[in-house]
């Protein structure tokens, strides 16, 4: 009889510390019962939805969703990209300030090599290659200062009218079918674009000056 005590003892202990075990373990797992209900609870009735509503209202959900969390994330990333940005546009537009002034360097001699004269009937038109690419490109953006960009643009638009009235004249003067008139109208035109003579020199000086006033800034 005296070996069974130790086992009937083991046994009690064995009983009385259950209680504290169970609690224990309840005080463990309720919490994680409770997710693993919610997930199912909701994988479940997500599926259920899925049968019951239609591709669009999935995308629609999903939209909604997306839309605050492609913001939450871009906003953690905004500063970056704003730094760079701001870091390279002085050097942008310092760049496009350049080429900018060489193509109205390069009109300015093809001015002055035609100022003035009513018998030239210039085929080539004035160089504005850049300033059209530039502006369709949308890269302008990077310009701090209207003003500037307002003084660059009305030498571009003389160099515009000068350039389409030019055109005219050597197709009325050089047509290869004679009519009446022509030369008359050729003449005409010509002096047209000779009235233009001071609005594109004034124009192209103020351009480049402006210009070289902003990049000295930029540098």
């Amino acid at each position: 009889m005296a070996t069974t005590t130790p086992t009937t003892d083991k046994t009690t202990r064995r009983l009385q510390l259950t209680p504290a075990v169970m609690l224990g373990l309840l005080a463990v797992l309720a919490p994680l019962s409770y997710i693993i209900g919610r997930v199912s609870t909701g994988f479940v009735a997500n599926t259920y939805l899925a049968y019951l509503t239609s591709g669009v209202v999935s995308s629609a959900l999903g939209v909604l969703l997306g839309i605050p969390i492609g913001l939450f994330f871009g906003t953690l990333r905004a500063p970056q990209a704003k730094t760079a940005a701001s870091a390279s546009t002085p050097k942008m537009e310092y760049s496009i300030l350049e080429q900018l002034r060489s193509e109205l360097v390069e009109n300015q001699s093809l001015f002055e090599a035609r100022r003035g004269s009513t018998t030239l009937y210039a085929r080539i038109a004035y160089i504005t290659s850049f300033w059209t690419t530039i502006k369709a490109s949308g890269r302008l953006f990077v310009m701090s200062d209207p003003v500037l960009l307002g003084i660059i643009a009305t030498a571009y638009y003389w160099l515009d009218q000068a350039s389409r009235l030019e055109l005219l004249a050597y197709k009325a003067k050089y047509a290869q079918t004679a009519a009446e008139g022509n030369e008359a109208s050729a003449s005409h035109l010509i002096s047209e674009v000779r009235l233009l003579d001071g609005q594109i020199a004034n124009s192209l000086e103020k351009a480049i000056s402006a210009i070289d006033a902003a990049s000295s800034t930029l540098i």
